[in-house]
């Protein structure tokens, strides 16, 4: 069973050259998108810029910690594609930083991820 689309004619999704919104990210939007379902995951406000904010009520530590590593790299790898997209900015040096990607400096616990 096939999908049809279109107005007067109608086709399916290969013959109309459709492609579903995940075919079309690139490496920073797909890690960004990772990131923001892990923070649904844990209960946070989406975004990788935002803060951490604590542990769910009966989530193991385990899990929490797992899932902040992975959110973590994913948030990581985001700005790191920004980074290379769009230069050396200001903005991008300063989030990479406070993310950890230079190697400087760590994310910390309630920092900018």
């Amino acid at each position: 069973m096939a999908l049809l689309y279109g107005g007067a004619v109608f086709t399916c999704r290969h013959c109309n050259q459709l492609a579903y919104p995940s075919q079309r990210e690139d490496a920073s939007d797909r890690a960004a998108r990772q990131a923001d379902k892990i923070r649904l995951k844990l209960g946070w406000e989406t975004g990788i810029l935002n803060p951490h904010e604590g542990k769910p009520k009966r989530m193991h530590w385990r899990t929490f910690d797992r899932l902040v590593r992975t959110h973590d790299k994913f948030a990581r790898a985001s700005v790191a594609s920004m980074q290379a997209r769009f230069g050396e900015h200001s903005f991008f040096q300063e989030v990479a930083f406070l993310l950890g990607h230079d190697g400087e400096k760590g994310g910390q616990e309630g920092g900018l991820i």
